[in-house]
Parts: structure tokens; sequence; C-alpha cells
């Protein structure tokens, strides 16, 4: 027979995943079913002064434009018409308190975006797409 206190544990490690699954589902456009590791975890021992973010959208598409966040900061790139798979790498310096990661994708098909950080997958997300102007949104702190 498994304990409560066991049956308590199991709950409280999936309830973040749930919320934020909900929380990501809640915008973008079309269905979109959303999957986040909270914690992008250590820098690699190679990279210690860095940590190494990569913004990936693949799938049949198409995607009318990709922006993203450059500097864990406020700087934003735009791409428009973008080709599938897409992918960008970029690096942002360990020690300078919290960097935030975004990943917008104004998508008219299936595509899945993933945000990773030193090799861990910090949130993806999967749309459908619409004919609206509401993108999918991902995000994540460093």
């Amino acid at each position: 027979m498994t304990s409560f206190s066991t049956h308590r544990r199991r709950l409280m490690r999936i309830l973040p995943v749930l919320a934020l699954t909900v929380a990501g589902c809640a915008g973008g456009s079309g269905t979109a079913t959303n999957q986040t590791d909270a914690e992008p975890g250590p820098p690699s021992s190679s990279a210690a002064t860095t940590n190494a973010v990569v913004y990936e959208v693949t799938g049949p598409g198409p995607v009318a434009w990709i922006k993203y966040v450059t500097d864990g900061k406020t700087t934003t790139i735009q791409e428009d018409n973008v080709p599938l798979p897409w992918t960008k790498s970029f690096s942002l310096p360990v020690g300078q308190g919290p960097q935030q990661i975004s990943l917008l994708v104004l998508n008219r098909g299936e595509v899945t975006a993933s945000i990773m950080v030193n090799g861990r997958l910090v949130n993806t997300n999967t749309s459908f797409g619409g004919s609206g102007d509401d993108p999918m949104y991902l995000t994540g702190q460093i």
C-alpha cells in the first residue's frame, strides 16, 4: 500500500508542470500543448562564464514571423516568412542577475517551438496554428 506522503510528494512534483501547462495553453493561436522544465540547470563546465541558449522551431509550418529576446532583457529580433526548421543559438553571461528568454512564433500551421539552456529543455510548445494574429509564446528565466 502506498503511503499518503508518497502520494503527496508525487502530486507536489507534477503541480508546477500542470500549472505551467495550463498557463501556456491559454495564449497562442490554435490548440497548443506545453511542457516546461522550470530550472535550466547550471552552465556546463566548458562554458562556466556563459549560458548557452538555443531557440528552435520545427514542423511543416508555415511561419509568418519569429521574434526572440537576444540579451536576456529587452532586445528582440524579428525574422519574417521563416523557413523551417529554424534554430538560433547564442550565449548569455552568468552572474548578471535574472535573465528573461522569450520566443514568439506566429504560425499558420503545426509547429513545435523549444527553448534550451545549457542543453536542458526549459520550455516547449506545439501549436496547430490558426487564422488570427495571436502568436505562440514561450518564456523562461536564467
